[in-house]
């Protein structure tokens, strides 16, 4: 979601980005199946900076690529490896709105990287396993207004939290789990303006919303969660976004009768069920 409140979409199988208002009308589309300039093979995370631009996670082209907020094609960086600046699936891309910065998720080298807006390298961190600052294949990350690096950490179905440096801050979860406060499989994560974190929780088909933040719009309790979507069918959610506190976008792309985005307002007293609409039961 750019500062506009526009939504941007990975198509992933049409090798594109989709932009549409906030309320789903399409305004245009850019990216074409290939390795040249501006084109992409299965984007995966995308995420826009304080000017509108978008950086997609071009997974099979281990590159970031960056557009306009209109799709004209400004740069790329990265390929296939493991040394500084390169990547294997790059899967989430996350920009510090305050300073630029660009922060990817490296599943399959298990770290995430830090770049300037341009794409030179600073500094990265994680390997393989399973203590505090290691990952599982790191899935997604978020910024907060702080510089607070939020990762999902798929395979040890957790949350990891680092400052803008790397170093580890904190954790939550310990699942496979369907608890709430527990994660299976988490996938994306955003952040609301007031810093809230939403989870992607794959394997369990819902979203969780933690955290606190009195006078800033519902608040819920660090460690709780609320069910903002579930659903008895297995939807196999991948991506979240939030737009201010008001509005949780969930991408799905699971059967076919519940393909896209659905849009439900978080809350911490409310269940929201998504069928083929948002519908509020109570």
């Amino acid at each position: 979601v750019d500062g506009s409140g526009n939504v941007f979409v990975s198509d992933n199988g049409n090798h594109r980005i989709q932009k549409f208002t906030a309320n789903g009308v399409y305004i245009t589309s850019f990216g074409t199946m290939g390795t040249g300039n501006g084109q992409l093979q299965f984007p995966r995370g995308l995420a826009c900076d304080a000017s509108g631009n978008v950086y997609v996670a071009g997974n099979l082209n281990h590159n970031i690529v960056k557009f306009s907020n209109t799709g004209t094609y400004l740069t790329s960086w990265g390929n296939q490896g493991s040394s500084n600046g390169k990547f294997e699936f790059p899967r989430g891309v996350a920009v510090d709105q305050a300073t630029g910065s660009v922060y990817v998720a490296d599943k399959d080298n298990f770290r995430v990287q830090k770049f300037t807006s341009t794409g030179s390298y600073v500094l990265k961190w994680g390997s393989e396993g399973s203590a505090d600052g290691q990952f599982l294949l790191p899935y997604d990350v978020a910024v907060d207004a702080s510089g607070m690096v939020y990762v999902t950490d798929e395979l040890n179905h957790r949350v990891q939290k680092f400052n803008s440096s790397g170093v580890f801050q904190s954790k939550w979860g310990t699942g496979p789990s369907a608890a709430w406060g527990e994660f299976d499989r988490p996938a994306g994560i955003s952040l609301d303006t007031c810093g809230r974190p939403y989870v992607v929780d794959n394997n369990n088909d819902r979203v969780q919303e933690f955290g606190t933040n009195p006078g800033c719009g519902p608040n819920t309790v660090v460690g709780s969660s609320v069910p903002v979507a579930v659903a008895p069918a297995t939807l196999n959610f991948t991506s979240v976004s939030v737009e201010g506190f008001t509005t949780v976008n969930v991408l799905s792309t699971g059967p076919a009768f519940f393909p896209g985005f659905r849009k439900v307002p978080p809350s911490p007293a409310k269940y929201y069920s998504i069928s083929t609409t948002a519908t509020h039961s109570g």
